[in-house]
């Protein structure tokens, strides 16, 4: 499975699964997802006003 691929069902940064109810981004840059607590980041507020367009936003 390659990378990206790979980043939806487990988080490449620390290599935990997704739970529900998590907030996950994706990388506009290298299309990998990962968990927005792991790049500081708490709420979708947050993540839009601070990252948009370099990540896109996702809860589950």
């Amino acid at each position: 499975m390659c990378g990206p691929c790979m980043s939806m069902t487990q988080c490449p940064v620390c290599d935990e699964p997704y739970s529900d109810g998590e907030l996950i981004l994706q990388c506009s840059n290298c299309e990998r997802w990962l968990h927005a607590s792991d790049d500081m980041i708490h709420t979708e507020e947050e993540a839009e006003s601070l990252l948009f367009p370099i990540f896109s936003v996702l809860s589950l």
